[in-house]
């Protein structure tokens, strides 16, 4: 069963509508969009690891984006890191990190977010029977993380499925100085309880090594 509250589910929709106007690379990556210009790049994937450093453009100085698939098959854990600075402008920046290739898993799954600086900021996951770079097609659930030093648990629920399926993450960054790591993972059994101390734990670690 999917928890995901009736706001996360709002959010998650805008997040489709405002995805269906840009037209995604049709590999594997990381893919960063600027919304108030459309400015777009796109660092394929490397031995499951793409990472993207500098200054973005006039309104984001992105200090440095990396997104890595720890592991796939049919329990994968994905997993985006984000220090985004905010220059200029109203405007919000969307980071997509996406794999393919996956299954098959009957397994539960866990999607957080820990947001060491910054906010707000809007966490999502998607999930592609059709196995498509940057498909969005089955929501994996969201939610708003809209206060700094903090952790959301974005959603939970089970994926089975045959595969080859894909999995693609979305950050939505709306803050001026932003630090947040995000993580899908599928671990190989337990329950959605091992799965929640799982993520968690794995946030403690990370939070200390950013303080």
């Amino acid at each position: 069963m999917k928890l995901i509250p009736i706001v996360a589910a709002v959010a998650v929709a805008g997040f489709t509508q405002a995805a269906s106007a840009i037209t995604f690379p049709a590999t594997a990556g990381l893919f960063i969009v600027d919304n108030a210009t459309s400015l777009t790049s796109y660092v394929a994937l490397t031995g499951g690891v793409a990472t993207y450093n500098g200054n973005f453009d006039a309104n984001w100085n992105l200090v440095v984006t990396t997104g890595q698939t720890v592991v796939g098959g049919g329990h994968p854990s994905l997993d985006l890191d984000v220090a985004a600075t905010h220059l200029t402008g109203t405007g919000t920046l969307s980071i997509y990190y996406s794999d393919i290739g996956f299954g098959p898993t009957v397994a539960n799954y866990v999607l957080s977010t820990f947001l060491s600086s910054g906010g707000p900021v809007t966490t999502s996951a998607y999930l592609s029977a059709a196995n498509t770079a940057f498909g969005m097609t089955t929501s994996l659930g969201g939610s708003t993380d809209a206060a700094g030093n903090s952790t959301t648990i974005n959603g939970t629920g089970g994926i089975n499925n045959s595969g080859p399926y894909s999995l693609t993450l979305v950050d939505l960054i709306g803050g001026n100085v932003t630090s947040m790591d995000t993580s899908l993972k599928v671990p190989d059994g337990g329950t959605t309880v091992l799965l929640l101390g799982a993520g968690l734990s794995g946030l403690a670690l990370l939070r200390r090594k950013l303080a």
